[in-house]
């Protein structure tokens, strides 16, 4: 029976040996055609629940392969077949981890031209809030700051550097 190979169990066993091959590509087109078959075959409670059990597994899936705005469509997908409450929470869950993976990669991608300040990594920051007090008289750039530079000055800043 056609049916058989698309039970959301079936479809989970063949995308998890995909996955576990290496073609999460394959995985992920196993739901997608395990989806395509609910949306036209069985009563509409089964076929609403398989949907439901397949989309959270894509999701899942997609979140597991970086691809998060991807596990965002799925999840949004799931939400509005109105789930249970256990299917609504793993949904929601979904949906805020590919939110949260979605901004993780615009924070690197914005992060990646800051990374040639490597010079920032040597600073030891708690040295510098010693020597230099917020709101102290030897406030960098303040009125009373030093302005001679003698060798134990010098010495001073050098071990300011790890």
């Amino acid at each position: 029976d056609d049916g058989v190979k698309h039970q959301p169990a079936v479809v989970a066993s063949v995308a998890a040996l995909s996955e576990r091959a290496g073609d999460a590509e394959g995985a992920l087109q196993a739901i997608r055609e395990g989806l395509a078959w609910w949306e036209g075959h069985g009563d509409a409670e089964g076929s609403r629940r398989a949907r439901i059990e397949l989309l959270g597994a894509a999701g899942r899936l997609c979140l597991k392969g970086g691809r998060p705005s991807d596990a965002e469509r799925f999840f949004r997908q799931l939400l509005a077949l109105g789930p249970e409450m256990a299917d609504l929470s793993r949904g929601l869950r979904g949906l805020a981890q590919a939110a949260e993976d979605a901004a993780a990669g615009a924070a690197a991608a914005q992060s990646a031209p800051l990374r040639g300040l490597a010079a920032l990594d040597t600073l030891d920051a708690d040295l510098l809030e010693q020597q230099n007090p917020v709101g102290g008289s030897a406030a960098v750039g303040g009125a009373d700051a030093p302005r001679a530079h003698s060798a134990e000055a010098s010495v001073a800043e050098a071990s300011v550097l790890k």
